[in-house]
Protein backbone atom coordinates (compact mmCIF):
# COMPACT_ATOMS: atom_id res chain seq x y z
CA UNK A 1 0.00 0.00 0.00
CA UNK A 2 1.40 3.64 -0.72
CA UNK A 3 1.78 6.40 1.40
CA UNK A 4 -1.41 7.96 0.31
CA UNK A 5 -3.72 8.72 3.31
CA UNK A 6 -6.56 6.70 2.87
CA UNK A 7 -8.26 8.41 6.31
CA UNK A 8 -8.61 11.60 4.39
CA UNK A 9 -11.56 10.69 2.16
CA UNK A 10 -15.10 9.86 3.24
CA UNK A 11 -16.51 6.60 1.59
CA UNK A 12 -19.64 4.63 1.93
CA UNK A 13 -21.16 1.58 1.09
CA UNK A 14 -24.09 1.23 -0.24
CA UNK A 15 -26.29 -2.02 -0.48
CA UNK A 16 -29.51 -1.22 -2.93
CA UNK A 17 -32.17 -4.12 -1.64
CA UNK A 18 -35.34 -3.55 -3.38
CA UNK A 19 -38.30 -5.63 -1.94
CA UNK A 20 -39.90 -6.66 -5.25
CA UNK A 21 -37.72 -8.92 -7.41
CA UNK A 22 -39.90 -11.36 -10.06
CA UNK A 23 -37.41 -14.49 -10.54
CA UNK A 24 -37.43 -15.07 -6.40
CA UNK A 25 -40.10 -13.87 -4.67
CA UNK A 26 -38.47 -11.87 -1.90
CA UNK A 27 -35.16 -12.73 -3.16
CA UNK A 28 -32.86 -10.35 -1.13
CA UNK A 29 -33.82 -11.93 1.76
CA UNK A 30 -34.38 -15.69 0.58
CA UNK A 31 -32.67 -18.33 2.97
CA UNK A 32 -29.10 -19.28 2.19
CA UNK A 33 -27.57 -22.00 4.11
CA UNK A 34 -29.59 -20.45 7.16
CA UNK A 35 -29.63 -16.79 6.77
CA UNK A 36 -31.10 -14.44 4.17
CA UNK A 37 -29.24 -13.55 1.51
CA UNK A 38 -28.40 -10.11 1.83
CA UNK A 39 -26.33 -10.89 5.09
CA UNK A 40 -23.38 -12.45 3.51
CA UNK A 41 -22.95 -8.65 1.77
CA UNK A 42 -23.70 -7.13 4.84
CA UNK A 43 -21.00 -8.98 6.69
CA UNK A 44 -18.67 -8.28 4.30
CA UNK A 45 -19.16 -4.61 4.04
CA UNK A 46 -18.41 -4.46 7.83
CA UNK A 47 -15.30 -6.30 7.49
CA UNK A 48 -14.01 -3.52 5.41
CA UNK A 49 -11.02 -0.91 6.53
CA UNK A 50 -12.33 1.81 4.43
CA UNK A 51 -16.15 2.09 4.66
CA UNK A 52 -16.87 5.01 6.69
CA UNK A 53 -20.48 4.27 6.60
CA UNK A 54 -22.98 1.14 5.55
CA UNK A 55 -26.75 1.62 4.15
CA UNK A 56 -28.87 -0.46 2.98
CA UNK A 57 -31.26 1.02 0.76
CA UNK A 58 -34.59 -0.83 1.19
CA UNK A 59 -38.40 0.15 0.21
CA UNK A 60 -39.49 -3.10 1.84
CA UNK A 61 -40.04 -3.41 5.62
CA UNK A 62 -39.01 -7.22 5.71
CA UNK A 63 -35.54 -6.02 4.50
CA UNK A 64 -35.36 -3.26 6.71
CA UNK A 65 -36.13 -5.97 9.55
CA UNK A 66 -33.55 -8.16 9.05
CA UNK A 67 -30.47 -5.30 8.25
CA UNK A 68 -31.92 -3.96 11.38
CA UNK A 69 -30.36 -6.43 13.93
CA UNK A 70 -26.68 -4.83 12.47
CA UNK A 71 -27.66 -1.40 13.70
CA UNK A 72 -25.75 -1.61 16.65
CA UNK A 73 -22.60 -2.37 14.52
CA UNK A 74 -23.34 0.78 12.87
CA UNK A 75 -25.47 -0.45 9.78
CA UNK A 76 -28.15 2.45 8.96
CA UNK A 77 -30.89 1.44 7.18
CA UNK A 78 -32.72 4.21 4.82
CA UNK A 79 -35.87 4.16 3.42
CA UNK A 80 -36.38 4.86 -0.26
CA UNK A 81 -39.58 5.79 -2.18
CA UNK A 82 -41.70 2.86 -4.46
CA UNK A 83 -40.45 5.20 -7.33
CA UNK A 84 -37.49 4.04 -7.31
CA UNK A 85 -37.86 0.47 -6.41
CA UNK A 86 -39.19 -0.54 -9.89
CA UNK A 87 -38.06 -3.15 -12.71
CA UNK A 88 -36.77 -0.25 -14.78
CA UNK A 89 -35.21 1.86 -11.72
CA UNK A 90 -31.56 2.74 -12.49
CA UNK A 91 -28.79 1.72 -9.46
CA UNK A 92 -27.56 5.46 -10.34
CA UNK A 93 -31.02 7.08 -9.37
CA UNK A 94 -30.92 5.37 -6.55
CA UNK A 95 -27.28 6.24 -5.05
CA UNK A 96 -28.17 9.97 -6.57
CA UNK A 97 -31.53 9.91 -4.04
CA UNK A 98 -29.09 8.94 -1.09
CA UNK A 99 -26.49 11.20 -1.90
CA UNK A 100 -28.84 13.96 -1.85
CA UNK A 101 -30.84 13.03 0.70
CA UNK A 102 -27.51 12.43 3.42
CA UNK A 103 -26.60 15.72 1.74
CA UNK A 104 -29.66 17.78 3.13
CA UNK A 105 -30.05 16.15 6.63
CA UNK A 106 -26.52 15.24 7.81
CA UNK A 107 -25.03 18.03 5.62
CA UNK A 108 -22.22 14.88 4.52
CA UNK A 109 -21.15 14.00 1.39
CA UNK A 110 -18.69 10.83 0.90
CA UNK A 111 -15.86 11.18 -1.46
CA UNK A 112 -16.80 7.54 -2.91
CA UNK A 113 -19.31 5.63 -3.14
CA UNK A 114 -19.20 1.27 -2.84
CA UNK A 115 -21.76 -0.32 -4.68
CA UNK A 116 -22.35 -3.67 -3.12
CA UNK A 117 -25.53 -5.75 -4.39
CA UNK A 118 -26.93 -8.52 -2.01
CA UNK A 119 -26.98 -10.93 -4.95
CA UNK A 120 -23.45 -11.00 -4.71
CA UNK A 121 -22.93 -13.86 -1.95
CA UNK A 122 -19.37 -14.73 -2.18
CA UNK A 123 -18.16 -11.56 -2.54
CA UNK A 124 -14.59 -11.27 -0.40
CA UNK A 125 -14.28 -7.86 2.00
CA UNK A 126 -10.68 -8.18 0.43
CA UNK A 127 -12.08 -7.79 -2.75
CA UNK A 128 -13.89 -4.34 -1.93
CA UNK A 129 -10.58 -2.68 -0.31
CA UNK A 130 -8.42 -3.96 -3.08
CA UNK A 131 -10.79 -1.74 -5.09
CA UNK A 132 -11.10 1.09 -3.20
CA UNK A 133 -7.54 1.39 -3.16
CA UNK A 134 -6.65 0.59 -7.13
CA UNK A 135 -9.42 4.00 -7.22
CA UNK A 136 -7.45 6.08 -5.03
CA UNK A 137 -3.87 5.22 -5.49
CA UNK A 138 -4.65 5.01 -9.71
CA UNK A 139 -6.55 8.13 -10.11
CA UNK A 140 -9.15 6.46 -11.60
CA UNK A 141 -13.11 7.69 -11.55
CA UNK A 142 -14.62 4.27 -10.99
CA UNK A 143 -13.78 0.47 -10.62
CA UNK A 144 -15.57 -2.32 -11.48
CA UNK A 145 -14.95 -6.49 -11.08
CA UNK A 146 -14.41 -8.58 -13.89
CA UNK A 147 -13.68 -11.91 -15.01
CA UNK A 148 -13.21 -13.72 -17.65
CA UNK A 149 -16.42 -14.68 -19.72
CA UNK A 150 -17.79 -18.10 -20.02
CA UNK A 151 -19.54 -17.94 -23.15
CA UNK A 152 -17.46 -15.66 -25.87
CA UNK A 153 -19.39 -13.29 -28.55
CA UNK A 154 -17.19 -13.75 -31.14
CA UNK A 155 -19.11 -17.44 -31.67
CA UNK A 156 -22.92 -16.09 -31.09
CA UNK A 157 -25.39 -15.26 -33.95
CA UNK A 158 -28.47 -13.01 -33.88
CA UNK A 159 -31.27 -14.06 -36.55
CA UNK A 160 -32.44 -12.14 -39.25
CA UNK A 161 -34.89 -12.73 -41.90
CA UNK A 162 -35.15 -15.95 -40.55
CA UNK A 163 -31.40 -16.81 -41.29
CA UNK A 164 -28.94 -16.79 -38.47
CA UNK A 165 -25.74 -14.54 -38.58
CA UNK A 166 -22.41 -13.86 -36.75
CA UNK A 167 -23.02 -10.94 -34.05
CA UNK A 168 -19.11 -9.86 -34.47
CA UNK A 169 -16.65 -9.22 -37.10
CA UNK A 170 -18.95 -10.37 -40.04
CA UNK A 171 -18.19 -14.18 -38.37
CA UNK A 172 -14.12 -14.01 -38.84
CA UNK A 173 -14.04 -16.03 -35.51
CA UNK A 174 -17.09 -18.11 -35.92
CA UNK A 175 -15.23 -21.37 -37.19
CA UNK A 176 -11.54 -20.53 -35.69
CA UNK A 177 -10.79 -22.60 -32.16
CA UNK A 178 -11.52 -20.61 -29.11
CA UNK A 179 -7.22 -20.41 -28.60
CA UNK A 180 -7.02 -17.76 -31.29
CA UNK A 181 -10.16 -15.83 -30.64
CA UNK A 182 -9.28 -12.47 -28.48
CA UNK A 183 -10.11 -12.58 -24.96
CA UNK A 184 -12.91 -11.24 -23.47
CA UNK A 185 -14.36 -10.52 -20.18
CA UNK A 186 -17.65 -9.44 -18.54
CA UNK A 187 -18.56 -7.19 -15.33
CA UNK A 188 -19.61 -8.98 -12.42
CA UNK A 189 -21.64 -6.69 -10.65
CA UNK A 190 -20.13 -7.69 -7.33
CA UNK A 191 -18.53 -4.74 -6.35
CA UNK A 192 -18.88 -1.21 -7.78
CA UNK A 193 -16.54 1.84 -6.39
CA UNK A 194 -17.61 5.45 -8.43
CA UNK A 195 -16.30 8.93 -7.02
CA UNK A 196 -19.30 10.44 -5.86
CA UNK A 197 -19.14 13.26 -8.19
CA UNK A 198 -19.48 10.88 -11.09
CA UNK A 199 -22.58 9.91 -10.09
CA UNK A 200 -24.03 13.56 -8.88
CA UNK A 201 -22.89 15.06 -11.91
CA UNK A 202 -22.77 12.42 -14.40
CA UNK A 203 -25.29 10.09 -13.34
CA UNK A 204 -23.16 7.27 -14.09
CA UNK A 205 -21.74 5.07 -12.06
CA UNK A 206 -19.14 3.64 -14.75
CA UNK A 207 -17.11 6.35 -16.18
CA UNK A 208 -14.72 6.80 -18.82
CA UNK A 209 -11.46 5.90 -16.46
CA UNK A 210 -12.83 2.93 -15.21
CA UNK A 211 -10.79 0.51 -14.41
CA UNK A 212 -11.35 -3.43 -12.76
CA UNK A 213 -10.28 -6.24 -10.10
CA UNK A 214 -10.12 -9.67 -10.99
CA UNK A 215 -12.59 -11.96 -9.30
CA UNK A 216 -12.84 -15.63 -9.46
CA UNK A 217 -16.05 -17.57 -11.15
CA UNK A 218 -17.37 -18.43 -7.42
CA UNK A 219 -16.89 -14.76 -5.96
CA UNK A 220 -18.34 -13.12 -9.56
CA UNK A 221 -21.92 -15.23 -8.91
CA UNK A 222 -25.03 -13.35 -9.34
CA UNK A 223 -28.17 -14.60 -7.71
CA UNK A 224 -31.19 -14.05 -10.23
CA UNK A 225 -33.93 -16.94 -10.31
CA UNK A 226 -34.26 -20.22 -8.74
CA UNK A 227 -31.47 -22.14 -10.89
CA UNK A 228 -29.21 -19.62 -9.25
CA UNK A 229 -30.41 -20.61 -5.98
CA UNK A 230 -29.62 -24.23 -6.44
CA UNK A 231 -26.37 -23.13 -7.91
CA UNK A 232 -25.36 -21.02 -4.65
CA UNK A 233 -26.32 -23.94 -2.35
CA UNK A 234 -23.86 -25.93 -4.35
CA UNK A 235 -21.16 -23.46 -4.14
CA UNK A 236 -21.69 -23.39 -0.97
CA UNK A 237 -21.58 -26.76 -0.30
CA UNK A 238 -19.07 -27.50 -1.95
CA UNK A 239 -16.70 -24.45 -1.51
CA UNK A 240 -17.73 -23.79 2.04
CA UNK A 241 -17.49 -20.37 1.66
Amino acid sequence: MSNIKFDQYKIIGVIPARGGSKGIRHKNIVPLYGKPLIEYTIEQALKSKFLDRIIVSTDSKRIAEVAKKFCKFGVEIFKRPKCLSQDSTLTVDVLRYLLKNIKNKNNYMPDIVVTLQPTSPFRKFSTIDRAIIKLIEGKYDSIITICKAERTPYKMYILKKGLIKPLLCAGKYIEKPRQIIPNVFRSTGTVYVTKSSLILKQKRIIGRKCSYIFVDRPESFDLDDKFDLKVARCIKKINRI
